[in-house]
């Protein structure tokens, strides 16, 4: 991305002086962008911070997130918390869009080409602990796990595939994109469960986005710290822990290595916070049927290009020639590690 493209630099260095007390900011430099957001390090004299920017525009949105971090924070889930401003605001305005300001942490992340089993036991532990700390939150403060929509796939996949049909004429689209979308389609319009259909209980604040790249780690493969909880719902537990599993375990492939992951990570969430196999069967049809109406993956893949979306694109795709299997053998041949 260019400078032409990033916030005015010059105003966010004064605003962050105003409300953080800093003599002067010397640097700030673009991160990355993730999902429609911009985030920087800041340098400043004495220390070094990472500016999150959020999706959400409304304050509602970010204060959930917000509240969902300290909530945790205190009851011993590890959960970087925002620096706070001189209002004792832990996110602040500019530019119309929410930011927070965090220490900026020196510490490892998993690499996502060897997930070893030491950290995939931990994260599980960490979701069970979280999912524990969650169910006793007061629920009615947070918005609910959106699930999906048949109506408002067909809706998006028609825009969709014109902009596909004009990216096509200009520059070609892997032929990845259209046979996973034209299984999608076919999946949605002969699917015969609706939301409506699973019994699991909305009944735990979830963290909303459980994967590797939302952790730190130590020197023993550990999870030392989660982050990012903008994704922050009230939804089944069960809904989480599948699919943090297809996500963290079965990125790379469907071979006996990923199931080893699966079964060393949800054994690992059964002896914190045991769950019924049931649960866990339409936690994962739940996870499945959802992925198959989302059509952000193949807007992202198309627009924002880059060798990690395209990776992120490839393992989602791999989920989705799934979508047809017979689950109650695959959540078996994982809950037998329970």
């Amino acid at each position: 991305m260019n400078d032409s493209d990033v916030h005015d630099r010059e105003a966010l260095k004064d605003l962050l002086c105003e409300l953080f007390g800093f003599a002067t900011v010397t640097k700030i430099e673009l991160v990355y962008e993730r999902y429609r957001c911009l985030n920087y390090r800041i340098s400043t004299p004495n220390q070094e911070y990472f500016l999150k920017q959020y999706r959400g525009r409304s304050s509602e949105e970010v204060f959930e997130t917000k509240f969902a971090e300290q909530f945790f924070s205190e009851n011993e889930i590890p959960i970087l918390l925002p620096v706070k401003d001189r209002f004792q605001r832990p996110a602040f305005k500019y530019a119309d869009e929410w930011f927070s300001l965090f220490d900026f942490v020196h510490a490892k992340q998993p690499d996502s080409q060897h997930l070893t089993d030491t950290f995939l036991a931990s994260l599980g532990a960490q979701l069970a602990k979280l999912h524990r700390v969650g169910s006793l939150v007061r629920l009615d403060s947070f918005r609910r796990l959106r699930l999906w929509d048949e109506e408002e796939f067909v809706f998006e996949v028609v825009e969709l595939n014109t902009l596909l049909e004009q990216e096509q004429e200009k520059s070609g689209v892997p032929s990845l994109v259209f046979e996973t979308l034209e299984k999608k389609m076919k999946f949605v319009t002969q699917c015969q469960r609706t939301a409506k259909d699973f019994t699991l209980p909305f009944d735990c604040l979830l963290h909303g986005d459980p994967i590797y790249q939302n952790t730190f780690i130590n020197d023993a493969d550990q999870v030392i710290a989660l982050f990012d909880l903008e994704d922050t719902c009230v939804g089944p537990r069960a809904y989480e822990v599948s699919r943090a599993i297809l996500i963290n375990c079965f990125e790379r492939g469907w071979g006996d290595q990923e199931f080893h992951q699966a079964r060393t990570f949800f054994r690992a969430y059964q002896h914190v916070y045991p769950i019924s196999f049931e649960e866990f069967q339409q936690g994962v049809e739940m996870y499945m049927i959802k992925n198959a109406h989302k059509l952000w993956f193949e807007v992202k893949h198309l627009f924002d290009g880059g060798e990690e979306i395209k990776r992120c694109y490839e393992a989602h795709a791999n989920r989705i020639r799934h979508l047809t299997d017979n689950w109650e053998p695959f959540c078996r041949s994982i809950y037998t590690a329970g």
